[in-house]
């Protein structure tokens, strides 16, 4: 084995001496750069990739929620709002009883 970075072929690519392993169906994702800046300093130095992962992994699971209430919506009608409301109320009662609102 030598010192030097292995040589960049079909979807690889080198910079700064290190190997990143990509294929051609891996998509390139741009945030903008305010976003970046607070991923940065949320997530701290090398946990960026994770932090990412599992906003995504949160919205695709907020995602698949939704398509079932959905359905749920379509086969029993929609919710009661007076019903939310009070338990809204119930929940806030509890929140203000232990100090977590």
């Amino acid at each position: 084995m030598t010192g030097r970075p292995p040589r960049a072929q079909g979807g690889s690519r080198v910079s700064n001496g290190t190997l990143d392993v990509m294929t051609a169906s891996e998509p390139t994702w741009r945030l903008a750069p305010e976003l970046i800046e607070a991923v940065q300093s949320e997530a701290g130095e090398g946990h960026i990739e994770e932090f990412v992962e599992r906003a995504v992994r949160n919205e695709l699971e907020r995602a698949r929620a939704r398509r079932f209430l959905d359905r749920l919506d379509a086969e029993l009608g929609p919710v009661d709002e007076s019903l939310v409301e009070h338990f809204d109320s119930l929940f806030a009662e509890v929140d203000a009883a232990t100090g977590i609102g």
